[in-house]
């Protein structure tokens, strides 16, 4: 087996079995801190705001999908026409904005802040819940990279988020 038939065949593992594995982890993950979010509410109306805004963005998402199928392809365009460093750049901020949300939230005790937290992390899971439905998942890469990246790099150099 040549060099060259190795990368072949880990080119394939990564692109067609790790990646689909990364992106199905991370709609887990997201998935995982909406429940969180909503689980740490504290009486009833603490859950209906948290349930609301985490709910939101789904349901949009299921009326968007119901008005029209195309407007995917609009999202697509739009992000195959940005640059690969804004996209990178886009990510990057998503991915900051999210954990530095999430170090705010925990420092306080304000449920509108949960409420809001909720909402931006469904609406990132809606997104890319949205992009994998319209086959244009490989148009976010640089976006996915950058919010990975920055989400990491943020956490590695401030510290995980505590309360």
């Amino acid at each position: 087996m040549t060099y060259e038939e190795i990368g072949k065949w880990l080119r394939m593992f990564f692109t067609n079995y790790l990646y689909p594995t990364l992106i199905i982890i991370i709609m887990f993950y997201l998935f995982g801190l909406l429940i969180y979010l909503i689980i740490k509410g504290k009486g009833s109306s603490s859950y209906i705001r948290r349930s609301t805004g985490a709910l939101l963005p789904i349901v949009m998402l299921v009326f968007g999908m119901a008005i029209s199928g195309d407007s995917i392809k609009m999202i697509e365009n739009v992000l195959l026409t940005l640059p690969n460093i804004l996209q990178l750049l886009l990510g990057a901020i998503i991915g900051t904005a999210l954990i530095e949300f999430g170090r705010y939230y925990l420092k306080t005790d304000i449920d509108g802040a949960a409420s809001l937290l909720a909402l931006f992390v469904s609406s990132i899971f809606s997104f890319i819940l949205w992009c994998v439905m319209g086959g244009v998942l490989n148009s976010l890469n640089y976006s996915l990279v950058g919010l990975i990246l920055f989400g990491g790099l943020d956490i590695i150099f401030r510290g995980q988020v505590r309360k």
